[in-house]
């Protein structure tokens, strides 16, 4: 799924939350990799890849993203959670984020020089003058030439077509898919939610699940600090169809 800044929140409790389920599962039987459990488990669990186009500003925008980078990055891939970002310019992650990177590639740079920037060592190995042509930092550093995804005339038709056979594939497609990011909706009416037995609260911020409360007290408290707040959540209690139940206010 493309998610975009406004939605920063739902992917790092998407990934944080998969961290951690997959945290505890290898602690109770005693493994350390994604490999090893599915080994030990016979359990498939997927791969979980965090793509980022333009990471360059966000540090700046989001100042805790840092940390949950250099920590997703060092311990991700035990957990089958890798990381991909792209940059549009020179050490735009960062010096201690760019020790955690594996793989680096570079399209074509101004200056000989700075290629060892972003694969190291290159032992006097330039890129062709040729569109798509590049260096990647493997096991060595080694010289590629970009492949496109499709042949289309133009950008737009390329994307065009991208769309297409995804749809094509995703509607062909009858197994097991992957899981989707949850993100709450701007607004929630109360209404959408009404079961006529427990009475609806709010939605999980977690897992944007509803939230009822199940009338097995005799009495309800309503705190808060707020009166506009306490007087909407008596308001949406009071109102809820509920036949069974008498409220006393």
């Amino acid at each position: 799924r493309v998610l975009f800044r406004s939605e920063e929140v739902a992917v790092h409790k998407c990934v944080v939350g998969t961290s951690e389920e997959r945290k505890r599962k290898f602690s109770r039987i005693g493994v350390g990799s994604l490999d090893a459990y599915c080994q030990v488990t016979g359990e498939k669990l997927p791969s979980v890849v965090l793509v980022i186009d333009n990471y360059g500003p966000l540090p700046t925008m989001f100042p805790t993203l840092d940390v949950f980078i250099n920590n997703l990055i060092s311990m991700g891939s035990n957990y089958g959670i890798y990381f991909v970002a792209t940059c549009n310019a020179l050490n735009a992650l960062g010096y201690k984020l760019s020790n955690y990177i594996k793989s680096a590639y570079t399209l074509q740079l101004v200056e000989k020089s700075d290629y060892a920037s972003v694969v190291g060592k290159t032992d006097g190995l330039v890129p062709e003058n040729s569109v798509g042509r590049g260096l990647a930092k493997l096991e060595r550093v080694v010289e590629f030439q970009t492949v496109l995804p499709v042949k289309a005339d133009s950008d737009a038709a390329r994307t065009k077509t991208i769309r297409e056979n995804g749809l094509r594939a995703a509607s062909a497609w009858h197994g097991k898919k992957a899981k989707g990011i949850i993100v709450l909706p701007d607004e929630v009416f109360a209404e959408n939610y009404y079961s006529g037995k427990d009475i609806f609260l709010g939605l999980n911020t977690q897992d944007a699940q509803p939230v009822t409360l199940p009338f097995t007290k005799h009495y309800i408290a309503v705190l808060g600090n707020q009166p506009y707040g306490i007087d909407q959540m008596l308001d949406l209690i009071v109102h809820q169809p509920c036949s069974c139940f008498r409220f006393i206010i």
